[in-house]
């Protein structure tokens, strides 16, 4: 008898002390460096059209303004219109783009105004993607557009609102 009393006390005690950690385990609130984890594993997708997209880098090059720069490069798409719009760097330009299956785009029609500005290398560069280009991908706030071949032609960010 004195054996069943003790394994009974132990079978007690161990499901005590089972009830008293799940009970902790489950009003436990995360730590902040829990919550901060959380929240990093939602990426959120910039949509490609509707957003301002500014020129980082054209063939992994970095995009350095100056002076004579009238304006920071970028590009807008439009849905309502499949019109694509923005600034090459010194020009304004416009034109049609037309979405394809699996991340397919390809622009036509592209206009821009003539003004001459003291240095159009960007603008040239610039320019020069739209002909080229035939995909893209969005990575949170980073736009990609794509040679056929897969090539990286010009990152854009976000523009900061």
């Amino acid at each position: 008898m004195r054996i069943t009393s003790v394994v009974f006390a132990l079978l007690l005690l161990s499901f005590m002390m089972m009830a008293c950690g799940s009970e902790q385990t489950e009003n436990q609130q995360p730590g902040p460096d829990e919550q901060l984890d959380s929240a990093a594993s939602v990426e959120v997708i910039t949509p490609l059209e509707e957003t301002e997209w500014h020129l980082v880098s054209i063939r992994g090059e970095e995009i350095k303004l100056t002076e004579e720069s009238r304006g920071t490069p970028y590009i807008a798409f439009s849905a309502e219109e499949s019109r694509v719009s923005g600034n090459a760097g010194c020009n304004q330009f416009m034109g049609g783009y037309e979405l394809g299956e699996a991340g397919g785009l390809s622009f036509g029609n592209i206009a821009a105004t003539k003004m001459l500005c003291a240095d159009m290398s960007v603008e040239d560069r610039f320019m020069e993607v739209f002909e080229e280009t035939a995909g893209f991908t969005i990575t949170g706030d980073r736009l990609i557009l794509m040679s056929r071949t897969g090539e990286n032609l010009a990152e854009f960010e976000v523009a900061s609102v």
